[in-house]
């Protein structure tokens, strides 16, 4: 068995999709499939189930899966213990994005990183603020960028600015939208946000605060996608300031001009690894790249 075909199998398990699994591995599709059968012929067990919406989990799979996680770790722990030795930081580290990587700076936190730790393997994840914050606390990811309201008490929250989020509309709607209320926002079609998505919680807590729910028309869980269906005139959502700001000045889309929503930018890491050198390396780049302190 091999640790490569653990990797492919744990990670079709969570994306539950080949196309997706493969894109995370940065493997080709053929080359995902042929791990997981070489994996079920060692195991004798049959691991997925070929579905129309993807790769359903067998029993067995689940069963197996959270044992192929903690085998990972004990191996990620073993060659970071051995860099230790050697005086330096080794090993894998997942970082969880949460928007765009210009905005998170990520191609300088990259440099940082590898400047310091030559010999780290670093894996940039995308995913939606809840759900990097439940695999931080899992260990399915190292650390990661979130926008966040929650207190977390296992979590160590290092904020690193304040973001301004604005109510878009189509350009159409210009002469709609200028005077309305949140009550008169509630009444138009929203591309709205999955639930793990902050701001989805913050939006909702604020109509909730009114006394009223938007229609939701659209759901979409990616920031060019709802740009695209705001611009093509299918509804309401919202977006960054500095997005939403230079589609404006474009003339792809419109502002609502009576308020902004406030969330923080934060980086994660789990309290009780504190100590960990890998962790250590991760937050002084971030430390380095934003300009923060401790």
């Amino acid at each position: 068995m091999e640790l490569y075909q653990l990797r492919t199998f744990v990670a079709v398990a969570e994306e539950g999709h080949l196309t997706r699994a493969a894109e995370r591995l940065s493997l080709s599709q053929p080359a995902v499939s042929a791990h997981i059968k070489a994996l079920e012929e060692e195991l004798g067990v049959s691991l997925f189930t070929r579905t129309p919406r993807g790769m359903q989990p067998t029993p067995a799979a689940m069963r197996l899966k959270d044992q192929a996680i903690k085998a990972l770790s004990v191996v990620s722990d073993l060659v970071r213990q051995a860099g230790i030795m050697r005086e330096e930081v080794a090993g894998e580290v997942r970082v969880g994005m949460n928007t765009d990587p210009v905005f998170l700076r990520l191609v300088e936190l990259v440099s940082a990183l590898k400047a310091e730790s030559p010999k780290l393997e670093v894996h940039l994840l995308q995913s939606m603020s809840g759900m990097i914050v439940d695999a931080v606390k899992a260990g399915r990811m190292d650390a990661g960028f979130v926008f966040w309201l929650a207190a977390a008490p296992d979590l160590r929250m290092r904020r690193l600015r304040e973001i301004s989020l604005k109510i878009v509309s189509p350009t159409c709607w210009a002469d709609r939208i200028m005077d309305a209320t949140w009550e008169d926002l509630a009444e138009f079609p929203w591309i709205w946000t999955p639930p793990h998505c902050s701001f989805h919680q913050l939006a909702e807590k604020v109509f909730r605060s009114k006394g009223c729910m938007p229609d939701k028309v659209y759901t979409a869980d990616y920031e060019a996608i709802m740009k695209a269906l705001v611009c093509s005139g299918k509804g309401l959502s919202i977006m960054r300031e500095d997005e939403a700001e230079a589609a404006f000045a474009d003339g792809e889309l419109c502002i609502w001009p009576h308020g902004d929503l406030k969330v923080d930018l934060s980086f994660i890491t789990l309290r009780e690894r504190e100590e960990d050198p890998l962790i250590q390396a991760l937050v002084q780049a971030v430390r380095q790249v934003w300009g923060t302190e401790e």
